[in-house]
C-alpha cells in the first residue's frame, strides 16, 4: 500500500478558498501559501494522521518493513505537527495584529487539520465491506478505496470537494473579502 503513495489523493491544487478572496486579501494568501507549501512537505503525515492502522506485534517481529512502519509514521507526525502548531501561531498573530479574520478562517476547506490524538482515526480494513455485508477485501488499496468512499474526511473532502461541512455554513462564504477591495 505504502508503495503506491496513497497521499497522493490529497489533491492540493484545485482547492480556491471558501472565507476569502487572494486577490482582495494578501494576508490571508500568504498564509494559504505558507500552508499550501507546509502541506505538500508533509502530505504523508496528513494522510496517515486519518488512516492509522494496527500493525499486530507478530507482523512487526516477522517482517522489518512493517517494524518500521509504526516508529516512522509516529516520527512523521511528530515533525508534521510541530510545524503545523508554528504556522497556526502565525496566523493567530496575524488575527490579533491585523484583525483581518477571525478563527473562522481555520474552518476554509482549503486549510486541512490534523485531527486531536482524542479522535478515533484508526483505520481497520475491510470494516466497511463487512458493515454492508460484504465480504473484505482481499487487497489493502480496495479496502482504502472502500474507507475513502465511505468516510470523505479521511482525505479532507478532496476527493468530493462538494461534501466538505464548511460548505454548509453559509456566513463562511467570502466572509473575511473586503466590500471594498484596497485601491491598487
Amino acid at each position: 500500500l505504502y508503495l503506491d503513495d496513497p497521499w497522493e489523493a490529497l489533491d492540493l491544487d484545485p482547492t480556491k478558498p471558501l472565507t476569502f478572496d487572494p486577490d482582495l486579501c494578501p494576508p490571508l494568501a500568504a498564509i494559504t501559501d505558507e500552508f499550501l507549501a507546509l502541506a505538500k512537505d508533509h502530505k504523508q503525515a496528513i494522510w496517515e494522521s486519518t488512516h492509522s492502522f494496527p500493525i499486530p506485534r507478530s507482523k512487526q517481529t516477522a517482517e522489518p518493513w512493517a517494524a518500521s512502519v509504526y516508529p516512522g509514521r509516529k516520527n512523521r507526525s511528530s515533525h508534521a505537527r510541530e510545524k503545523f502548531r508554528a504556522w497556526e501561531d502565525r496566523v493567530f498573530e496575524l488575527i490579533r495584529r491585523t484583525g483581518c479574520c477571525d478563527l473562522d478562517v481555520l474552518l476554509d476547506p482549503v486549510f486541512l487539520r490534523f485531527p486531536q490524538q482524542s479522535e478515533e482515526t484508526t483505520w481497520f480494513p475491510g470494516r466497511e465491506a463487512l458493515a454492508e455485508g460484504r465480504p473484505a477485501p482481499r487487497r489493502l488499496k480496495a479496502a482504502l478505496r472502500d474507507c475513502d468512499q465511505a468516510s470523505a474526511w479521511r482525505n479532507h473532502y478532496r476527493m468530493n470537494p462538494g461534501s466538505h461541512p464548511a460548505l454548509k455554513i453559509r456566513r463562511l462564504r467570502l466572509k473575511f473579502t473586503p466590500s471594498d477591495p484596497p485601491a491598487q
